[in-house]
């Protein structure tokens, strides 16, 4: 073996741990092909497309077979497969009387809420839920 790979730790046509880093985090924002012109830019090298799609793919690869469970879902099956869901929002006029005022016509202060509406239902169901969560 030649010492530069020994103490780089490099494989031949093989990238080194903080560059995999560099690449993975370029590629996870931008496509494979930008990131090439990133690393140029960046670091003043290039380093081809398909290569950058290999080590992103891989790291990907290992991140979803780690087999670590996501706390992001439920544990325990729901009622319904799919939930579609739809939230819209407005801004609406308040108005507050003066309280100093003793005609409560006058003096009024104008002020903006936002409001929402939430409706969910089970897809393929006609009874839809909805809500209105206030602010």
């Amino acid at each position: 073996m030649r010492p530069f790979v020994l103490g780089a730790q490099v494989s031949p046509r093989g990238c080194s741990r903080p560059l995999q880093r560099t690449i993975t985090d370029f590629a996870a924002d931008a496509p494979f092909a930008q990131v090439q012109l990133k690393l140029r830019e960046h670091y003043g090298f290039a380093i081809g497309e398909s290569t950058i799609q290999r080590i992103a793919l891989g790291h990907a690869r290992a991140i979803f077979g780690s087999g670590r469970p996501s706390l992001e879902f439920p544990t325990a099956p729901g009622r319904h497969k799919q939930i579609v869901a739809q939230t819209d929002g407005g801004m609406i006029p308040v108005m507050a009387p003066d309280a100093s005022q003793k005609d409560k016509r006058k003096g009024k202060k104008l002020s903006w809420r936002e409001a929402k509406i939430s409706l969910a239902h089970a897809k393929g169901s006609r009874t839809p839920v909805a809500a209105c969560p206030r602010a």
